[in-house]
C-alpha cells in the first residue's frame, strides 16, 4: 500500500509487509462500539481507514479508533492510543491513512460512533504489519481521495499530491456569522496565519476537538481575537480532527484569510 507522506521509519528488516484485516465494521448505531482483535508478529503497521455516514449526506458524525495493544501470552494491555476523526459520506468516505510501531502479540482496534444524533456509521479497515520499524504513530488524512464531511466546510488545505498539510484559503464571513471547517487529521506541529478584513475586534478565530466533544460544535481549545495586523500563531494537534472556527462580530460582512502549514518533525 503507498501512502502519500514521508515515513518516520527506524529500521528496514527483512520479510517485508502482511495484510492480516481487511474488512467492514458496522453499521454502528449513535452510541455503538465494534472491536476486533488481530495478533502481531512484525515491529510495525500500516493502516488504512474509510469512514462514512451511512444514514444521510449532512449529518456531523464523529468517530473514535481505539489501539489497544496487549501481551499475546497473559492478554494484559501493555500501550494504547485513541484516534478521532470525522466519517465523509458514503459518496465521498474520509480517509486516513497511518503508520507506526508496534507494541504489543495482541492489538484490539475499537471503532466507535460519537454523534450527537441517530446516525450509522460504518468504516473500512485494511491492516498490514510490517518489519518496517517505525518510530512514531503518524495518521494524516489521505487527501489524495477526495472527501466530504457532513456538518462541516472543508478548505482545500492540502498539497494532494504528497498529502501534506498546507495551504491557502479565503472565504467572506457575513454579518455575525460564524463557520466551521474541519481541518485535516494531523497530529503534530501546525503553523497558522489568520487576515482580517474587519476593524479591530471584529474577527475571532478558534479552534474545537468537535470529534472528541461528540458534537459539531465540540470543545473550544484555543480562542484569540485577530489583531488588524493580522494573527500567527503555532499549536500543536493531538490525535482529533480538530475543527477551525472563525466569528465574525460586527453587522457586516468581512473578508478572512487563513493559512496552514504543518511543521514536520
Amino acid at each position: 500500500m503507498t501512502v502519500g507522506y514521508p515515513d518516520w521509519s527506524g529500521t528496514r528488516l527483512l520479510h517485508g509487509t502482511e495484510q492480516v484485516y481487511n474488512n467492514t465494521i458496522g453499521p454502528l448505531a449513535q452510541g455503538q462500539s465494534q472491536t476486533v482483535t488481530i495478533p502481531i508478529t512484525r515491529p510495525g503497521y500500516i493502516i488504512e481507514i474509510h469512514a462514512w455516514n451511512a444514514t444521510d449526506n449532512v449529518t456531523s458524525l464523529p468517530y473514535g479508533i481505539g489501539m489497544r495493544w496487549r501481551d499475546a501470552q497473559s492478554g494484559d494491555g501493555i500501550d494504547s492510543q485513541l484516534w478521532y476523526a470525522f466519517a465523509g459520506n458514503a459518496v465521498s468516505p474520509h480517509y486516513l491513512d497511518g503508520s507506526g510501531p508496534t507494541k504489543g502479540g495482541l492489538l484490539d482496534i475499537t471503532i466507535e460512533n460519537n454523534a450527537s444524533a441517530a446516525v450509522n456509521l460504518e468504516v473500512f479497515i485494511i491492516f498490514d504489519q510490517t518489519s518496517f520499524a517505525y518510530v512514531r504513530h503518524d495518521w494524516r488524512t489521505d487527501d489524495v481521495f477526495s472527501f466530504v464531511i457532513p456538518g462541516h466546510n472543508v478548505p482545500t488545505f492540502f498539497d494532494a499530491n504528497a498529502g501534506l498539510l498546507g495551504g491557502f484559503v479565503g472565504f467572506t464571513l457575513l454579518a455575525n456569522q460564524t463557520d466551521h471547517f474541519a481541518i485535516p487529521l494531523y497530529n503534530g506541529p501546525i503553523q497558522m496565519h489568520c487576515d482580517t478584513s474587519g476593524a479591530a475586534s471584529s474577527t475571532e478565530v478558534f479552534l474545537q476537538m468537535g470529534a472528541a466533544g461528540g458534537t459539531e460544535a465540540g470543545v473550544v481549545v484555543w480562542d484569540e481575537i485577530v489583531p488588524t495586523t493580522g494573527l500567527d500563531t503555532l499549536f500543536y494537534a493531538p490525535r482529533c480532527q480538530l475543527t477551525l472556527g472563525l466569528q465574525n462580530h460586527t453587522a457586516s460582512s468581512i473578508q478572512v484569510d487563513v493559512s496552514l502549514f504543518m511543521g514536520e518533525r
